[in-house]
């Protein structure tokens, strides 16, 4: 049972002093409005006024705040002891979105004294981080040397709404000097500490370098008097920026006249492929309008006749699987050291001796990593007879037509699992192969 409310109070009691005076205790309570109110806190504010006269000292005084979720809290409910006059308190592991009601409070021995009533609600528990906006380009492309000039952020929030003075810009790792990529980070908290961040990647372009579709320098290895690339090329534009487009569905590939790109089985984790009409250049149906360079500044989609150098050097300088210097015996030299599917898996049948799917640790002592990413049919599939051509074999495009066997068929360069030679194969215009680059 709650005690009784006494605000205010002028008490007279029976007692008197030495000189037959009454005591009189007359204690005013002022319970104020509280502040700095959170979702889990609040600051209790109070005075608290003793009138006293002709009364020995209270004993066991305590003085301070009750508070509840019910209405006239007393001593039964939660109690804080704060001394003094002017009184401020606050107090923690309140909860959330509720309304707590307030009494400044005192006790002794002349009987239990409250205050006015305040009530005040937390504020509502805020578990959503703000959202931050990059302004500009992301990815942010600038040339080597020139000074990078950040655009900034907004940042909003759903309670705090705007915040983006708030926002932390760290773009110290950014090197214009050097070419590669850099990230600027964005990172900003709400009044209840919820926080988000965001990242800008700011790509430093060398255009005297050969760079990837990741903004990292293309690895190539010197054979010989040739420079080639030894990894796959991904353009998804022409040297001039003219976009070279994704086509995934089979019908429509199958009735391409024009460049087109792919990935292997339309996944993009896997690599590009791109039909004969591409690394030509092809990108409309205009015969007047002169063809695009596939090839970024300096290099070029390899002939058949470099291709023959780099066979030349290779077989020459030992790179055969048994170390001959005579006949094609290239493949385990040229090819990836995995991924590679063992014929004996597919049709039941041994590979050659040196073939990339033998000993598959031995491959690539050329560098050249030649990965079986397959290819793309004239039917617009990625398989042969229900075979996917994934991990059985790659085949890069080269540039010329009718050489060297004096007809019109467009050639690819192949690697299979199961053989040790690298060789020719006649390629339709419109199915999909890699492509590896030559320096001019």
């Amino acid at each position: 049972m709650k005690k009784l409310l006494l605000l205010s109070a002028l008490l007279i009691f029976a007692c008197t002093d030495d000189e037959g005076n009454p005591c009189v205790y007359e204690p005013t309570l002022t319970t104020q409005a509280a502040t700095d109110i959170t979702e889990t806190s609040a600051t209790l504010n109070g005075i608290i006024s003793i009138v006293s006269e002709n009364c020995d000292v209270p004993n066991n005084t305590e003085q301070g705040f009750v508070y509840s979720t019910e209405i006239q809290p007393t001593l039964e409910d939660t109690q804080v002891n704060v001394n003094g006059t002017n009184i401020t308190t606050t107090i923690e592991g309140l909860l959330p979105n509720t309304t707590y009601y307030v009494r400044a409070f005192l006790t002794n021995n002349f009987g239990d004294f409250y205050g006015n009533e305040i009530s005040f609600s937390t504020e509502e528990l805020d578990l959503t981080p703000p959202v931050i906006t990059i302004i500009g380009d992301n990815p942010l492309e600038i040339n080597i040397g020139e000074d990078y000039t950040e655009f900034g952020a907004t940042a909003t929030d759903d309670i705090d709404g705007d915040i983006t003075q708030d926002i932390i810009i760290d773009s110290s790792n950014v090197n214009t000097a050097l070419a590669g990529n850099y990230t600027v980070s964005y990172s900003v908290s709400d009044l209840s500490n919820n926080s988000t961040s965001e990242q800008r990647v700011v790509i430093v372009i060398d255009n005297s370098l050969l760079l990837n579709c990741d903004g990292n320098p293309v690895p190539t290895i010197v054979y010989g008097t040739q420079e080639w690339t030894v990894e796959n090329a991904c353009n998804i534009t022409y040297r001039d920026g003219t976009p070279i487009p994704e086509v995934t569905d089979s019908d429509e590939w199958v009735n391409l006249t024009t460049g087109a790109w792919c990935y292997y089985n339309n996944d993009p984790t896997k690599h590009r492929l791109y039909n004969y009409y591409a690394l030509m250049g092809i990108h409309d149906n205009d015969e007047t309008t002169p063809n695009k360079e596939f090839a970024p500044e300096g290099w070029h989609v390899p002939t058949v006749d470099e291709w023959f150098t780099l066979e030349s050097y290779l077989v020459e300088n030992g790179y055969n699987y048994d170390g001959t210097t005579t006949e094609n015996k290239l493949a385990q030299s040229m090819a990836s050291n995995s991924g590679w599917i063992s014929l004996s898996d597919i049709y039941g049948q041994p590979d050659d001796p040196g073939a990339p799917a033998t000993v598959q640790s031995n491959n690539n002592s050329s560098g050249f990593n030649a990965f079986p990413v397959g290819e793309r049919r004239e039917t617009g599939y990625f398989s042969v007879g229900g075979i996917a051509l994934e991990g059985v074999r790659t085949g890069f495009w080269l540039s010329s037509v009718g050489s060297p066997f004096g007809n019109s068929n467009f050639y690819c360069i192949g690697i299979g699992c199961g053989s040790n030679s690298t060789g020719f194969v006649y390629m339709d215009e419109i199915e999909g192969s890699s492509v590896r680059l030559v320096k001019d």
